[in-house]
């Protein structure tokens, strides 16, 4: 993707702000790596365009990968404030879900999973936090119904397979984890989704 960005980012000029603002932050997010930078843009970009949520969400992301958790905490409570609409933005509540795992806050966290699960919205995301809820909680039981209910659903296994490799490599299971590692692969690759894989 980072050819793509890069091409993407050589044009800029030719389109509306709006769209530089969101080619420029993914070009430094995704192809350069400058966290920082893009985290500049992502910021005046919501301070352009203050009713736009897709900003919110990517503050949320980066501050989270940066490990500045209640900064991305509060980015993705405004993400949710600007569009509290779950049915298509379920990524919203799901990105509060996980900065609230981040602080620990498990009991919140688990509020607004259950609220996003008993709508059925957006299953791969939503089986991904819920799995990371499960294992910080170390609710094993949980983690194992998310890896049998995967079944038979290639977007399932995209998203669980390497959680649960990992998991697996987390306690000291190497070979199963490698194994597991090798079906992931398989299921992006399946998929067509070969920089996952």
């Amino acid at each position: 993707s980072a050819k793509y960005q890069t091409k993407a980012f050589q044009l800029h000029d030719r389109v509306t702000e709006r769209e530089r603002l969101y080619i420029d932050s993914h070009y430094y997010d995704l192809a350069v790596g400058d966290l920082e930078n893009s985290l500049r843009i992502y910021e005046g970009w919501h301070q352009a365009y203050p009713y736009d949520e897709t900003p919110l969400v990517n503050i949320s992301a980066l501050q989270t990968t940066l490990g500045n958790h209640e900064r991305a905490l509060a980015a993705a409570r405004d993400a949710v404030k600007v569009n509290p609409e779950p049915v298509s933005h379920a990524f919203n509540y799901l990105n509060f879900a996980n900065s609230l795992i981040f602080l620990n806050r498990f009991s919140d966290a688990k509020t607004v999973l259950d609220g996003v699960q008993a709508h059925g919205w957006d299953r791969e995301i939503t089986a991904r936090v819920t799995y990371l809820w499960a294992f910080v909680t170390g609710n094993e039981r949980l983690m194992a119904q998310l890896v049998d209910g995967m079944s038979g659903d290639p977007n399932l296994q995209r998203v669980l397979l390497p959680l649960e490799s990992q998991t697996e490599a987390y306690y000291g299971r190497l070979q199963k984890s490698r194994e597991i590692n090798r079906r992931a692969i398989q299921s992006a690759m399946s998929a067509g989704e070969k920089e996952s894989a």
